[in-house]
């Protein structure tokens, strides 16, 4: 039987450089063919010169040590964007925003989905 969930990482958020990372969250979809959908809509016009922002996705086996196990292509307007990982095996998972530079985006929602058939 086909299992989903789903996590809130940020909702109606302010992303500017250095801002931290949300979660962990616990990954959900270990076993066969495990994968993770990041949904991220960015409500209002991004703000600065040449404003991007990406995420990146990091795994762990132990909630310390983290390696990123994907990320997303730059976001540079306004839209909802998704992003798919597959084979994410780490028991938790993180996201962290990177923001370029002087740019500055509002309105942030940004919800973490998996799916595994027989979780």
């Amino acid at each position: 039987m086909i299992q989903n969930f789903q996590d809130q990482a940020w909702v109606n958020a302010t992303l500017i450089p250095g801002s931290a990372a949300a979660g962990p969250f616990r990954n959900k979809s270990q076993s066969i063919n495990p994968l993770i959908v990041l949904v991220v809509t960015v409500a209002n016009a991004p703000t600065g010169t040449s404003p991007t922002l990406t995420f990146a996705i990091g795994g762990s086996l132990d909630q310390v040590n983290y390696a990123q196990v994907g990320a997303t292509i730059a976001i540079t307007a306004a839209g909802t964007y998704r992003f798919a990982i597959t084979d994410v095996l780490e028991t938790w998972l993180d996201i962290t925003p990177i923001v370029s530079a002087g740019g500055s985006f509002t309105g942030v929602t940004a919800t973490l989905l998996s799916t595994s058939p027989d979780s």
